[in-house]
């Protein structure tokens, strides 16, 4: 096959006619990397054919979109011009001023690097592709941080790499390796431009769902079908509860997760934290009939529950190759947390029907069916008060109300007098594992009131 050996890029602090001739062998192109706005790349898809692909980093920070023209299937002895652009991952805007280190392989072999510092410079380089095998581009050390992004595509027959619509590369079985994602408390995301807005790995609750995002596109054999992955001895996804208070808990192999759709390499199983028996209201009795380790019935509704205590971890691991055996994992931690009661006001007139909001991330969705949640109401006037249920309002999605009056306290009016300060009280049993301003380490049986204060007038 001819060789071709020349590239143009541009020296520094040289002008604009200024070049350095380099020999590379079976190459030349035109490889341009342009940071400014491009309303062409605004779509969160990539194809081949569209001459686009997209890639997110490992953190989720950033997303990388490489454009070459003319689009499709990289073929020999054409010249191509590429394009680079990173954008905030979450927002999906254009972050112009960008750094990064970027290198171009071929069949593993390096054949030329670059670096780009913080600026919106134009580079500019010509390559005709003319061997046989896999290309690579490289961008590393993004911004100075630790993450990277490789695009890699064969040339002279099949692409072996195809954006799909989550945004990712797939890459050959066995090349690649799978990454595990958490989306957040209670957040329903299956996809993972949505999981990277709310994902965390810490602040969970001891009773409520996480979606659990494996990406993985190497597992994904069968472009028609919606595939499974985790659900056998070979492959197997375990989940493991461990808490300061409560003896550790394992799920063992159960169904597996199911692809979010056919050909998108994404696998996603929704886990529930149980909690645990528990007085939660102050009571003596331990009657929530919270916990239990098992698996579930669908992995998108609820792949399985797994028992959590006070305060812990929950750790989800794969073993995606079991010769050698090859395991990835991510864990997310939970903890107890205390209550927060919030008037709307400071003040009000005896005539203003009072709201109050209350939050409490132990409690979320725990209808009021599973114990007797409520609050206290009372005034200086009338420390006995009255007593305000949660009601249908068990997610805490609406202010709770009352009103007040100056002759006396009946139903859902509390009696005041001018002056008063008024008190709304919970009783919050899930106390985290802290210390309090005084030194005091609250054990998990501890309840405290929690209070919050405003001030009425009558004239």
């Amino acid at each position: 096959m001819a060789v071709v050996p020349h590239v143009l890029i541009p020296l520094e602090n040289q002008s604009k006619n200024s070049f350095r001739k380099y020999s590379l062998l079976s190459l030349t192109a035109v490889f341009v990397l342009i940071f400014a706005y491009s309303p062409t790349l605004e779509s969160s898809y990539a194809s081949m054919e569209d001459g686009i692909l997209s890639k997110y980093t490992a953190n989720g920070q950033y997303k990388i979109e490489m454009k070459w023209s003319p689009s499709g299937e990289i073929k020999p002895n054409i010249d191509y011009s590429f394009v680079f652009q990173v954008k905030d991952a979450q927002t999906d805007t254009l972050i112009s001023n960008n750094s990064f280190n970027l290198e171009l392989t071929q069949n593993g072999k390096s054949i030329n690097t670059l670096t780009k510092e913080f600026d919106s410079s134009l580079f500019s380089k010509k390559f005709n592709f003319q061997d046989s095998g896999v290309i690579s581009f490289i961008l590393s050390d993004i911004n100075h941080s630790d993450q990277d992004v490789k695009f890699s595509m064969k040339l002279d027959s099949e692409p072996t790499s195809l954006a799909d619509s989550n945004g990712f590369t797939s890459v050959r079985k066995v090349d690649a390796k799978p990454v595990i994602f958490a989306c957040g408390f209670e957040k329903n995301a299956i996809t993972l431009q949505k999981c990277y807005q709310t994902q965390t790995y810490d602040d969970y609750g001891w009773f409520g769902k996480v979606n659990f995002l494996i990406y993985a596109p190497g597992w994904n054999e069968d472009p028609d079908k919606v595939e499974s992955i985790g659900g056998t001895e070979a492959d197997k996804l375990l989940l493991s509860s461990r808490s300061d208070n409560h003896p550790h808990q394992d799920l063992g192999i159960c169904n597996g997760f199911d692809e979010t759709g056919a050909d998108t390499g994404l696998f996603v199983g929704r886990v529930k934290l149980s909690g645990h028996d528990h007085d939660v209201n102050g009571d003596g009795i331990v009657d929530t009939k919270f916990g239990s380790t098992k698996c579930s019935n669908s992995p998108i509704d609820e792949y399985g529950k797994i028992e959590a205590g006070r305060e812990g971890s929950v750790t989800l691991s794969w073993q995606y190759q079991d010769d050698p055996v090859k395991v990835v994992t991510k864990s997310i931690n939970f903890h107890w947390n205390v209550g927060e009661l919030n008037f709307s006001q400071e003040q009000y007139h005896v005539d203003d029907t009072v709201e109050f909001t209350f939050y409490d991330r132990d409690m979320y969705k725990v209808a009021e069916k599973e114990f007797d949640l409520n609050f206290k109401v009372y005034s200086d006037t009338d420390r006995s008060g009255v007593v305000i249920q949660t009601g249908q309002n068990y997610k805490f999605k609406h202010p709770f109300s009352f009103t007040m009056n100056t002759e006396e306290t009946v139903g859902k009016s509390l009696r005041v007098s001018n002056g008063d300060t008024i008190y709304v009280q919970y009783d919050d049993c899930t106390m985290p594992k802290a210390t309090d301003e005084y030194g005091f380490t609250y054990s998990d049986d501890h309840c405290v009131e929690v209070i919050e204060k405003a001030t009425v007038y009558t004239y």
